[in-house]
């Protein structure tokens, strides 16, 4: 167990040097490139070009939690634990490359059924496995992310150029998703050709396929209970709406997660902080829980004023129906970072991750059923507010079960 001095020297060295560039690396890499391209295809392309590929992003975003079954949060706790693991990377690219095949022949058998476009899903699953293989999650725990965040700013850098010069209106727009996959699988092979050469982390190697599978279920179904039911939306809209409304929807639906996803990097650091000794009564978490809800209220509501503005400037007025659709969105805010906080850290580091997904799986069919009755009678707007409802639910539900195992271990000492 680490010394209260020596847990207050990792928190003072997460928070003071990794916490900026973990920021740094996602407002760049997934947020600032994610809207300059939004901005671009908004532009350029029609409400029907635009919807029809950020459905396919959807449908490889769901995917991509099959392929990845929670492999970087267990990655983060395994080097956490053992530094010495340098094969972990190799094995479980070899896990995300199977799972993908098995994802394929599942897919080929099932459009034989359907009636859909295979080179639409098959966009997606490629899509969704080049993003799987990005390493920065081992740059993170290695306290290492200049050298990723250098190869991503360049590539993503030469993919937007490349997307400005050819992607002029939708006939180009068959070519940028392939772009987008060519751009991760370069990100991919100078990360790993990096971690080789610094780390010896081979890229890939034969292992049990069987075995890294059933020692990634806990945190797979977690990622998969909890997670899923955000990619539904749109999959849900594209289905059984109209493309234009995936549109509509789908670009408030991006910005509202790339301020969202704010909590990722930081998340990723609480792990680390967590997983290495660190410890925190109740009554902490309740202040920082708190503290969260105090800070971004304000800064929600404050946000609100800015949206027409930045719709209609940013996305221009063909998109003026998303204003209110952000506007709401955005007050799942504080809720969603409340969740992230408790996950990263009370339930991962405590290996209670079976709880989180029991919560995902009972919500995940209600969450759905109320996300087609709410935009089939309602539309997008009602669409958001069940968004809303639902993030609020969620939140609740992972404090009641915080609460309850808190309670429980202070009764048993």
């Amino acid at each position: 167990m680490k010394s209260k001095i020596e847990e207050h020297e990792v928190s003072t060295t997460l928070l003071t040097k990794e916490l900026p560039l973990n920021l740094l690396q996602y407002l760049l890499n997934t947020a600032l490139f994610p809207l300059a391209f939004i901005y671009l295809m908004s532009h350029r392309l029609s409400l029907t070009a635009w919807g029809d590929i950020l459905f396919m992003q959807a449908v490889a975003g769901l995917l991509l939690l099959f392929i990845n079954m929670g492999i970087e949060l267990t990655g983060i706790r395994e080097l956490g634990e053992n530094p010495k693991r340098i094969k972990i990377v190799a094995r479980y690219n070899y896990t995300k490359s199977c799972t993908t095949g098995i994802l394929f022949l599942i897919i080929a058998v099932v459009l034989i059924f359907i009636d859909y476009d295979f080179m639409k899903i098959l966009t997606s699953l490629v899509l969704a496995y080049s993003i799987s293989l990005n390493p920065g999650w081992v740059f993170i725990q290695k306290s290492n992310v200049t050298p990723f965040l250098i190869m991503e700013i360049v590539t993503k850098l030469l993919t937007l150029t490349l997307v400005f010069l050819y992607i002029n209106s939708d006939e180009d727009s068959q070519y940028f998703l392939p772009l987008l996959i060519m751009s991760n699988f370069v990100i991919s092979f100078l990360g790993h050709l990096y971690l080789k050469h610094s780390y010896s982390f081979s890229f890939i190697t034969l292992s049990n396929y069987v075995g890294e599978v059933r020692k990634l279920y806990g945190n797979w179904i977690y990622q998969l209970a909890s997670s899923s039911w955000m990619h539904m939306p749109i999959i849900i809209l594209g289905s059984f709406g109209s493309i234009d409304s995936v549109a509509l929807f789908g670009n408030a639906d991006k910005i509202f997660k790339a301020i969202r996803g704010c909590m990722r990097p930081i998340n990723n650091l609480v792990l680390r902080s967590f997983t290495i000794g660190k410890t925190e009564t109740y009554k902490k978490k309740l202040k920082v829980i708190s503290l969260i809800f105090l800070l971004l209220v304000p800064f929600v509501v404050v946000l609100n004023h800015f949206v027409p503005i930045f719709i209609t400037t940013f996305l221009g007025t063909k998109y003026t129906e998303s204003i209110l659709l952000l506007k709401i969105l955005l007050f799942a805010i504080p809720f969603s970072y409340c969740a992230n906080y408790l996950v990263a850290s009370f339930f991962i580091p405590k290996h209670l991750e079976n709880k989180v997904a029991k919560i995902g799986l009972v919500l995940f069919i209600p969450n759905c059923l109320l996300f087609y009755f709410s935009s089939l009678y309602i539309g997008e707007a009602g669409l958001v507010i069940s968004i809303l409802f639902v993030e609020f639910v969620v939140f609740i539900s992972y404090f009641l079960s915080f609460y309850r195992v808190s309670n429980n271990s202070v009764k048993s000492n």
